[in-house]
């Protein structure tokens, strides 16, 4: 009985799809298997093709995200489509932050869904729904439910509702699940710098790093700022936009130093820029 040949045994243009479809820290483990992988490796016309692979890979991966996203928000229902928005994004501590989430929410329901002589205010008074019920999911997480004076916040969220054709018995359930589950929008909010702030945690066009964390150190190491043109020079990543709909982050200490570096000049390898690129992600 025939074995199966060995990667070894392949041909050499078979070789090369495999490390096409490899990630380059996994290619940097084969590496060390034997001389023949390593030199098939270090050629220098085989990493600019892995390279320009990988990178490829990834940005598909970012624009199937971002497409996913943009298309599922305006399809869903109200609360559900907020909740997937809340759970990507996360909600500012600040009111003026909460404002700047709910509009940005708003735009994302419903850029494509009207005509210009009607967008705007059906985006205004979005907004006006989505900070009422923002506003209420933050006061009930730090000042408890019982604190939480809930019949202002329903007779605002009805007043705004019914601008954006949803009725007093669609809102009522929203306000009272929002009330009493700290879950429905976004598990607890993190004590945290609102986004606009140097050093917090911004949405693009600020930074690309994820600055919370599981302890005041991690916050601390993961610190710091590029814009978003700085990030498509670097990484040749697509434009997502100022709207604030997606960040960049890395959870990768070699990443956001190798990052650091590039602001402070120095200029990265295509497959410095493959590598670093595996290491990033958008939310």
């Amino acid at each position: 009985m025939a074995h199966p040949p060995t990667f070894d045994a392949l041909p050499a243009e078979l070789k090369i799809l495999v490390f096409s479809y490899t990630t380059i820290k996994g290619q940097l483990n084969c590496r060390c298997a034997n001389r023949s992988i390593k030199s098939l490796l270090d050629d220098t016309k085989n990493r600019e093709i892995f390279a320009r692979s990988r990178i490829s890979a990834r940005l598909d991966h970012f624009a199937s995200v971002t497409k996913n996203v943009v298309q599922a928000i305006p399809g869903l229902p109200y609360l559900e489509a907020l909740q997937r928005f809340t759970r990507l994004r996360g909600i500012q501590l600040d009111e003026e932050g909460r404002h700047d989430d709910a509009t940005t929410f708003a735009r994302c329901r419903y850029e494509a869904a009207f005509d210009r002589s009607t967008h705007q205010s059906v985006v205004e008074h979005t907004a006006g729904l989505t900070q009422v019920l923002l506003d209420l999911h933050a006061q009930s997480h730090y000042l408890g439910s019982a604190e939480v004076k809930v019949e202002r916040f329903m007779n605002d969220a009805v007043d705004w509702g019914s601008f954006v054709g949803l009725s007093d018995t669609a809102i009522a359930p929203m306000v009272l699940s929002i009330r009493h589950r700290k879950d429905v929008l976004y598990p607890p909010l993190k004590p945290q710098k609102s986004r606009k702030e140097d050093g917090g945690f911004p949405r693009i066009p600020l930074t690309p790093l994820n600055c919370t964390g599981t302890s005041r150190t991690r916050k601390v190491r993961f610190q710091g700022f590029c814009t978003v043109l700085e990030m498509a020079e670097l990484l040749d990543v697509p434009y997502i936009g100022d709207t604030g709909d997606f960040c960049y982050f890395t959870e990768s200490i070699w990443a956001y130093h190798m990052l650091q570096q590039y602001l402070y000049g120095r200029k990265l390898t295509l497959v410095e820029k493959a590598a670093l690129l595996e290491e990033i992600d958008i939310y």
